[in-house]
């Protein structure tokens, strides 16, 4: 988990259990998206009174995205949402897609293949020059992420964003939100215009893709700095 702040707010970004540096489950149902927002609320009561939820910021990348039902239906608010290259319409689900439709077989065969390419796929992935050294840390992500989290996540993520479960979700949070987007990711006019009928703004990162906090990281920390200073506190 990593925490960043400016004088008015604290920013808490955790990995999600199974990802980066977050815990390994011995049961499937460990990474169900109920659970896994059990132990962000573990991680935020740690580091602030939850029930006064003082100033906190949600921030989500991609799969992340798939707990906004779970805050919807929770008592806690976040201050804030800042989704980051968010998959909150089907469209954003193309890599879960892939994989909730792959048989055990062919799922083993593709988790081999993504370890042994990972610094490729990770440096494809990427629109901005890095260091071979940093593209490899980041590539262990790749490499390290759980079998299984991945599996269950993907699925769960594929029904949330089919019936648009997430956007319904995002709307009854009702609480300020930003969608940051990379402006070499695909063409995305649809979920453009979801976002912005429930109020939500979509702000492009030059030069980035589905990273962009790696592509262009200057460029979101002025945006999210910029979303901060624009709220009530």
């Amino acid at each position: 988990m990593e925490a960043f702040a400016n004088k008015r707010a604290r920013i808490i970004a955790p990995d999600l259990p199974g990802h980066g540096k977050g815990p390994r489950f011995e049961s499937p149902c460990g990474y169900e998206f109920s659970l896994m927002w059990g132990y962000i609320l573990f991680l935020l009561s740690r580091i602030n009174d939850v029930e006064k939820h003082e100033n906190t910021i949600l921030v989500l990348h991609s799969m992340a995205a798939g707990l906004l039902p779970e805050i919807a239906d929770g008592k806690w608010r976040p201050k804030a949402i800042v989704l980051v290259e968010g998959n909150v319409i089907q469209a954003d689900a193309g890599w879960s897609s892939r994989i909730s439709e792959m048989e055990d077989a062919e799922y083993k065969n593709w988790i081999v293949r993504l370890r042994k390419n990972a610094i490729i796929i990770m440096r494809n992935q990427l629109r901005s020059v890095q260091a071979p050294d940093d593209v490899a840390m980041w590539a262990e992500g790749l490499r390290s992420v759980d079998d299984t989290a991945l599996r269950v996540i993907a699925k769960s993520l594929v029904n949330r964003t089919r019936d648009g479960h997430n956007m319904r979700a995002l709307s009854a949070i009702d609480v300020p939100s930003v969608y940051l987007r990379g402006e070499l990711s695909d063409p995305w006019l649809d979920g453009h215009r979801q976002l912005e009928s429930i109020g939500v703004p979509v702000v492009v990162i030059p030069a980035s893709a589905h990273y962009p906090m790696i592509d262009n990281p200057l460029a979101v920390w002025n945006e999210i700095n910029s979303f901060i200073t624009s709220l009530t506190f």
